[in-house]
């Protein structure tokens, strides 16, 4: 059902369920959907406002809690700022 242009979160349920059954997929939900989504958005590296701001949350902290990139990829972020160094000459 539409409201105000909107899908209702019983509408968007069956139809997931709808579409899971099909695909054969086990139980899910549009939270682990919109889960995924987050997680691959930060991923591939779209910025954690832009995330926030397409999921709705008020808080970036709520969005960060979305963020599963391994460490691996933190410290290959941190590798790839550069700092310039001034020596400091006596």
């Amino acid at each position: 059902m539409l409201v105000q242009g909107r899908i209702s979160t019983t509408s968007l349920g069956r139809m997931l369920d709808k579409r899971g059954e099909q695909a054969g997929v086990k139980h899910f939900t549009w939270h682990d959907m919109r889960r995924t989504t987050a997680g691959r958005m930060l991923s591939a590296g779209v910025d954690i406002a832009t995330v926030q701001k397409i999921l709705g949350h008020a808080d970036p902290r709520t969005t960060a809690r979305y963020d599963r990139r391994s460490e691996e990829t933190v410290k290959e972020a941190v590798g790839m700022l550069h700092v310039p160094y001034q020596s400091r000459s006596p």
